[in-house]
């Protein structure tokens, strides 16, 4: 259980973390980087153009490759983005980062549905879904507070650059959970568990 809730929280936790404190951090952001309203729109769109691109694509890789590899890829890329987003000079290079960080946000839920389909039974299922659910609670309570503290005392690039050690943390612990997830599929059709 505890890789199993470890995945999720990378998942969920993170993802939702990076979108909430960005929105907080988005006034100090636009002052350095100079950016316009229209701008700002890009850096948060491109995000979301990259997620749903990451969830398309890894879709098909799990199931010819199983959960690990897309999980891995998933991270670094989303790692990539908050790195260059935490050092970026300019708006075009941020667009790019944010969508880089997407197509790696994009990649972790899908492959936690999976893990948990893949490795629960049956009946405990609902109630992994409905902690996953719970684990957007914590990032859009603290994550405002948080995000508006470092951007007012320090730097909006530690909004990006703090969440590198989570990702770490946690993800090491989801990976080594991640292993023992079988890559057969245990449904038939209609839902019926084999």
């Amino acid at each position: 259980w505890v890789p199993i809730l470890a995945l999720v929280a990378v998942g969920t936790t993170i993802n939702y973390l990076d979108r909430t404190v960005l929105s907080i951090a988005a006034p100090s952001l636009s002052r350095d980087l100079a950016l316009t309203p229209t701008a700002m729109g890009l850096v948060f769109s491109a995000f979301f153009i990259g997620s749903m691109f990451g969830i398309v694509v890894v879709a098909g890789l799990i199931d010819r490759i199983g959960v690990v590899k897309p999980f891995v890829l998933g991270l670094v890329l989303f790692g990539i983005g908050l790195t260059i987003g935490g050092l970026t000079p300019s708006m075009p290079i941020l667009i790019v980062a944010r969508f880089i960080q997407g197509i790696g946000g994009g990649v972790i839920p899908p492959v936690a549905y999976v893990a948990i389909g893949r490795t629960l039974p049956a009946p405990l299922r609902p109630r992994m879904f409905a902690m996953m659910s719970t684990a957007w609670l914590l990032p859009g309570l603290a994550g405002p507070a948080i995000a508006g503290f470092i951007a007012e005392h320090t730097t909006w690039r530690l909004v990006f650059l703090g969440l590198l050690p989570l990702i770490v943390v946690s993800g090491t612990m989801a990976y080594r959970g991640l292993r023992g997830v079988g890559d057969e599929i245990h449904v038939l059709p209609f839902g019926v568990d084999v």
